[in-house]
């Protein structure tokens, strides 16, 4: 399963764990997933990359919310958190 695929079926914890991930070494595989993650937490915020796949812009659409400003701070500011 690719990791767009999780998204699909998971929810916006799979990029929480996605980002909480980025903050060790990481391969190239799970260092792209990150950067997804983090793309995908962009557009939820408003700041979508010029090329969003369809499929990811409907999730976001329709979850966009769950990783709103309110619902990921920065790693600084303790991570991902969704109002955990």
């Amino acid at each position: 399963m690719d990791w767009l695929d999780e998204l699909d079926s998971g929810g916006a914890e799979v990029v929480r764990v996605a980002l909480t991930n980025a903050g060790r070494y990481l391969e190239a595989s799970e260092g792209s997933v990150a950067i997804a993650a983090a793309e995908v937490t962009s557009a939820c915020q408003g700041n979508p990359p010029g090329d969003l796949p369809e499929n990811v812009a409907s999730w976001v659409t329709a979850h966009g919310a769950e990783l709103g400003p309110r619902g990921c701070g920065t790693r600084a500011a303790g991570g991902c958190t969704g109002g955990r």
